[in-house]
């Protein structure tokens, strides 16, 4: 909940998805709760997306980008991993040329 209190607040949009390879994850379901907890106990109103898959996040993602928008992927190693694979079969224009 703190890193969540921490990040909401520069954020328009949160997309919010699981890794899929490791059975220690966190069921998305889970972290819509605690997200909607700590907007509660905020007054966040960052728009929350919901997916069941890191390449699903990243599709959806792609959709509500605009010229200016920035993606900083937060997590795990294990999302990292994922989407390092789907990014690098990628030939979109939209690609993280720098690390946040």
């Amino acid at each position: 909940g703190e890193m969540l209190a921490t990040l909401l607040p520069h954020f328009q949009t949160v997309i919010l998805t699981q890794y899929l390879s490791n059975p220690r994850r966190i069921p998305v379901e889970e972290l819509v709760d605690l997200t909607r907890s700590t907007q509660q106990s905020t007054g966040n109103t960052s728009q929350v997306i919901i997916t069941q898959s890191p390449e699903a996040a990243w599709f959806r993602a792609k959709e509500v980008l605009t010229g200016d928008s920035l993606v900083c992927v937060t997590g795990s190693f294990f999302i990292a991993a994922e989407l390092r694979e789907l990014l690098l079969g990628t030939t979109d224009e939209v690609l993280v040329t720098e690390s946040c």
